[in-house]
């Protein structure tokens, strides 16, 4: 199960998620090959189980599985492994959920043929990009933390192949909050008008809130 819990990094947004509604079919384990339990092996006693699933349940699944470990990780302090898994989802994800024709026609295909490769509901693919940008957060980099946060609120629009009006605050706010620390003012601005939207009691940060 795809779960997180409350967390302050660097700002507290309490979001829930309960687990896979429409989670993929079961099917036959594979055996790992000794590459493959060497990797399992090397990592922490925790995540292990995670990551043979990753390996037993192959490409089908793939993108669940790194959700799993992304999130684990990161709530378990192992950084690097939560990067390196969120970001093998993210290219699973933008290979069929990107907003550009190549991305339109390997959806029209993916439909067309029935490979349902399980990459994720709507607000799960969004959880992808919510954990990478609390990353880009913790290391500074808030340029790329508020590309993450705006690609997690693309995923939110998507259902099939109509665009809808995305509703995740916290993703908005995460996002003016990077614009903010990144010394864009301006932009983190429009980011909070647009949360406001959403949550009009909601707080934003005063001009010398840095936390």
């Amino acid at each position: 199960m795809f779960s997180i819990a409350k967390r302050g990094i660097p700002v507290a947004a309490a979001l829930f998620l309960a687990g896979c509604a429409t989670g993929p079919t079961q099917y036959q384990a594979r055996a790992l090959s000794p590459a493959q339990q060497d990797v399992v092996a090397d990592k922490p006693a925790d995540l292990q189980p995670l990551y043979r699933a990753l390996f037993e349940e192959g490409r089908r699944n793939e993108v669940l599985n790194l959700m799993e470990i992304g999130a684990a990780a990161f709530h378990q302090g192992h950084y690097d492994l939560s990067k390196a898994a969120l970001d093998r989802a993210i290219v699973n994800i933008e290979s069929v959920y990107a907003d550009n024709e190549a991305a339109h026609r390997a959806r029209s295909l993916w439909y067309e043929e029935g490979e349902k490769d399980f990459k994720g509901e709507p607000y799960e693919r969004s959880m992808v990009f919510y954990y990478r940008g609390l990353l880009f957060l913790r290391d500074g980099d808030y340029g790329n933390a508020r590309a993450s946060f705006i690609s997690g609120l693309l995923q939110d629009a998507f259902a099939e192949e109509e665009q809808n009006t995305t509703d995740f605050a916290s993703l908005i706010y995460l996002a003016g909050w990077s614009a903010k620390l990144a010394g864009s003012d301006t932009l983190a601005e429009q980011h909070f008008q647009e949360y406001r939207q959403f949550r009009p009691d909601g707080p934003v940060p005063a001009a010398d809130d840095n936390t």
